[in-house]
C-alpha cells in the first residue's frame, strides 16, 4: 500500500497517465468485462512502478476534480477471483477504501510487471481468449508486436523478484527463535575502573590520614628517613608517595600516581572516559548478531543491489556503528572502524532503517544478505514477543524490488533452555 500522503497526492494533484486512472464509480457486474481490460492493459504498461485506479474521482476538463463516495464497495477477495480466473499469468493486485476528505474512495493497486505479457485466458463478454491489451498515457490499446518486443527485451534484461528468497540460516526460514541475553553492570569496564579506582582512594586516604596521625603525635617522623622509607615504597603495587598512589605505568613504561583530587576526577569520568570499552562489551557479550540470507534462484547476477531494512524501536537498541576492542586504553582509529563495513544505521521516528550497498549478488549461490552483521540488543520487555523485520531490495536488473516481512520471536535464555530440556526428554513443549 502507498504511502497515504503519497496517496491523496495522486488524488488531488495527479492528471490520468500510463500508471493512473480516475473512475467516478465502480465497475457494474455488467461491466466487469471493461474492470478485467483495465487492470490487464495497467499490469502490461512498460512502467515498472506500482499502478492505481481510483474510485471515486471524475478528472474535468480543466484538471479539477469532481468527488463521489463509493458505496457498496467490493471484497477484494472476489475482485481477485475474477482476475485470476480471467487473466494469466497471475497478476498481483490489492483493493481497499481509502478515506480522503469527506470522501469516501476506493483504491485499486495493481503491482503486476515481471511475467508481462498478460492475456486473456478465456472468452469473457466481449474479450476473447488470448487478447492482449495495454495501456499508453490515458488510453488503451490492442498489444503490438513492438509493444511484444520491448516487453521481451526487459525480460531477457531482468531478474524476476519472484527468483529471490529471503530468510534467516542456510534454511531460509521466515521466522527466527532468538534468546535475549542477560548481562552483570559489574563485569561492564567501566564498573570495574571505577572499582579499582575507588579502592586506590580509599587506600590513599587512609594513608594520609595515618601520616597526618603521626605527624601529630610524632612531629620528627617525617624527617628524612620516614621520606626514604616512603620513597621506597612509592612503586610498589599500592605505594604512596607525596600525597599521590601509585597506580600502574603508561605506554611507555612510566609511572603513574594519582592524587585524591585526580582519582575523584577519574571516578566521576569514568562512564565517559571507558565510553568504548563498554560500546566493545556490549557489542561482543550481550548484542546479538542479525544478518539474514539471500538466495538468486535466477540464471543472472543481481547488480548494484541496495538494501533496506526497518525494524521498530522498541525491539531494542541496534548498534549504530562498529567497535574495535581498545588496546592499552587506546581508541582505534577512526578509518579502522570504517574499514570494517558495518551496516548504515539510522532511526527515524519509531524505526530503525539500515540501508547498504552490496554490489553484485552471485546465482544459485546463498550468501548473507549484509556483508557484516547488524549487532543488536533485544530489549527485556520483548521478552515472549515477537517482531518484523520489514526489507526492500533493489538492483539494477530486478523488474520491481523486491519486499518483504520476516518474523523474528525471542525468549529468555533459562525459559528457552527448560524449553530444550522438555522437549529432549518428554517430547513436549513447555508453555507459560
Amino acid at each position: 500500500m502507498k504511502n497515504l500522503e503519497e496517496l491523496d497526492y495522486l488524488i488531488e494533484s495527479e492528471l490520468e497517465n500510463t500508471r493512473l486512472d480516475f473512475k467516478r464509480e465502480f465497475y457494474h457486474k455488467e461491466k466487469y468485462n471493461e474492470l478485467i481490460k483495465d487492470v490487464m492493459a495497467m499490469a502490461n504498461a512498460h512502467v515498472e512502478d506500482t499502478k492505481y485506479i481510483i474510485f471515486g474521482v471524475k478528472l474535468l476538463e480543466d484538471g479539477s476534480r469532481f468527488f463521489h463516495s463509493v458505496q457498496n464497495i467490493p471484497d477484494q477477495a472476489n475482485i481477485e477471483q475474477l482476475i485470476h480466473n480471467n487473466i494469466e499469468p497471475t497478476i498481483e493486485l490489492s483493493f481497499y477504501p481509502h478515506k480522503f476528505k469527506d470522501h469516501q474512495l476506493a483504491i485499486l493497486e495493481i503491482q503486476g510487471f515481471n511475467d508481462r505479457p498478460y492475456i486473456s485466458k478465456k472468452d469473457y463478454r466481449g474479450i476473447n481468449a488470448g487478447d492482449s491489451v495495454i495501456r499508453k498515457g490515458s488510453t488503451t490499446s490492442t498489444m503490438s508486436r513492438d509493444d511484444l518486443d520491448k516487453i521481451y527485451s526487459y525480460s531477457s534484461n531482468t531478474i524476476n523478484p519472484h527468483k529471490i528468497e529471503v530468510g534467516f540460516d542456510e534454511n531460509l526460514e521466515t521466522v527466527l527463535e532468538v534468546n535475549a541475553k542477560r548481562y552483570n553492570t559489574e563485569d561492564l569496564p567501566s564498573s570495574k575502573e571505577k572499582k579499582f579506582y575507588e579502592e586506590k582512594l580509599r587506600i590513599l586516604k587512609e594513608h594520609i590520614q595515618e601520616e597526618d596521625r603521626k605527624n601529630k603525635t610524632n612531629p620528627l617522623s617525617n624527617v628524612n628517613i620516614e621520606r626514604i622509607v616512603n620513597f621506597g615504597r612509592m612503586f610498589s603495587e599500592n605505594g604512596v608517595h607525596d600525597k599521590k598512589i601509585y597506580i600502574g605505568t603508561d605506554n611507555f613504561g612510566m609511572p603513574i600516581r594519582l592524587s585524591e583530587e585526580e582519582l575523584k576526577g577519574r571516578i566521576a569520568n569514568v562512564t565517559e572516559t571507558y565510553f568504548e570499552d563498554d560500546a566493545y562489551f556490549f557489542q561482543e557479550n550481550v548484542a546479538q548478531n542479525l544478518n539474514p540470507y539471500i538466495l538468486n534462484n535466477s540464471d543472472k547476477f543481481l547488480e548494484d543491489v541496495y538494501i533496506e531494512l526497518y525494524i521498530s524501536t522498541e525491539v531494542g537498541y541496534i548498534f549504530t556503528e562498529h567497535y574495535d576492542k581498545p588496546v592499552n586504553g587506546l581508541v582505534p582509529a577512526l578509518s579502522d572502524r570504517l574499514s570494517y563495513m558495518y551496516p548504515n544505521v539510522e532511526i527515524d521516528g519509531d524505526k530503525y532503517v539500515i540501508t547498504e550497498s552490496i554490489g553484485t549478488i552471485r546465482h544459485q549461490l546463498k550468501d548473507t544478505l549484509l556483508i557484516n552483521p547488524l549487532k543488536i540488543i533485544y530489549s527485556s520487555e520483548m521478552i515472549g514477543k515477537s517482531f518484523m523485520l520489514d526489507y526492500e531490495l533493489h538492483a539494477k536488473n530486478l523488474g520491481d524490488p523486491l519486499k518483504g516481512s520476516l518474523e523474528i520471536k525471542i525468549h529468555e535464555w533459562i525459559y528457552s533452555l527448560i524449553n530444550f530440556i522438555i522437549v529432549k526428554w518428554h517430547g513436549e513443549p513447555y508453555h507459560k
